[in-house]
């Protein structure tokens, strides 16, 4: 299954997700939850992203499994767990919902961390100790979020963007704040041309309705402080706009973007 086929079924289903899809995933430790209800399993898995000047970066993520699948190929190669103490890791190509950012406090830095969780909801290959377990391993190295998502403002001099990233059953969707860098988006430049990049929370009433599919790399998760408040979100570059719909119009020519700028004009903004 595609990751943009997953999506649209998750729509179609009454709910968005917000899915991470990694070709090359090390998981490093799985460890068994035992809870009063059902016990589950929760895997400590880490990420690595290569830059266009050839500098690695890792991003760590903590994630429960989800699902009869995932649960049933976990179970079945419960004996060959990794385990940090052992040095042994298994690669994996897997598909993570409900992908956030969650904040706590370190005594040890004495500072406040943030870090990335979610749900393990695919597998769809397995490696362990470099032998092909289960599925094709993935030639290629890369990760991709794909989110549905309101943009809440574009910068288009310093080349970034807010937005709001939806979750859950679509009656009443979980917001996860993004912040984005981005460099050539064009659908972005059209919105500019007409005056429809929106321009954050002050401006909420005059802003255009800007809502859009989008991939994302390099994600990780942020810490920033508000006020007196210390709190974090996702962050990572966004590389191409999948779908865009300004108010009430897709966008998907420039004649559309200019019936939507007209429309928004003469106050068509659909609830």
């Amino acid at each position: 299954m595609t990751n943009s086929t997953q999506t649209q079924q998750n729509t179609n289903k009454g709910f968005f997700d917000s899915i991470l899809y990694a070709n090359q995933a090390r998981i490093n430790s799985i460890r068994t939850i035992k809870t009063k209800g059902k016990s589950y399993f929760a895997l400590s898995i880490t990420l690595m992203t290569i830059n266009n000047n050839g500098k690695k970066s890792y991003t760590s993520l903590e994630v429960n499994a989800r699902g009869e699948k995932v649960n049933q190929i976990l179970n079945t190669f419960s004996d060959e767990f990794p385990n940090r103490n052992d040095q042994k890791y298994w690669i994996a190509d897997i598909a993570i919902g409900s992908l956030k950012s969650d904040i706590y406090y370190s005594k040890k830095y004495n500072c406040y961390k943030s870090q990335l969780k979610g749900r393990l909801i695919q597998i769809n290959s397995l490696t362990i100790e470099g032998k092909a377990i289960f599925g094709e391993p993935a030639t290629n190295n890369h990760s991709v979020l794909v989110a549905q998502a309101y943009i809440n403002t574009i910068d288009m001099e310093n080349k970034k963007a807010k937005a709001s990233i939806l979750d859950g059953l679509i009656s009443s969707p979980e917001y996860h704040t993004i912040k984005l860098d981005f460099n050539e988006i064009t659908e972005f430049d059209e919105l500019d041309k007409e005056g429809l990049c929106p321009r954050g929370f002050d401006y909420r009433d005059q802003n255009a309705k800007i809502y859009g599919i989008f991939e994302i790399e390099n994600i990780r998760s942020y810490v920033y402080q508000y006020k007196e408040e210390a709190l974090s979100c996702l962050k990572g570059n966004l590389t191409k706009v999948r779908y865009l719909k300004a108010n009430d119009t897709v966008i998907t020519s420039k004649s559309t973007l200019k019936k939507a700028a007209n429309d928004f004009e003469q106050g068509h903004l659909s609830a």
